[in-house]
């Protein structure tokens, strides 16, 4: 197991010591999760293929579709023809 990666936790309970491996977070992997995505890949399976828990996917997934702009349909007194 590659430490470089990771967060350990030590937690002591009832004298026992239990460890928790933690893998941090790259942002390389959102372009990772973006292809998942649109190769129909659903949640648990980017999460058991990279390594994360499912909340961690959902975040990045809200968080990168928090980062797109709203496209501007007027503007300049134009106006785009909608296309259907």
């Amino acid at each position: 197991m590659e430490l470089s990666n990771t967060i350990i936790v030590s937690v002591v309970v009832n004298t026992n010591k239990t460890f928790f491996f933690i893998k941090k977070y790259s942002f390389q992997d959102d372009i990772r999760i973006k292809n998942y995505s649109t190769e129909d890949l659903d949640i648990r399976s980017m999460s058991r293929i990279l390594g994360y828990s499912r909340g961690t996917i959902i975040r990045r997934i809200l968080y990168m579709a928090s980062k797109v702009t709203k496209p501007i349909y007027c503007e300049n007194n134009q106006s785009l023809d909608k296309i259907y």
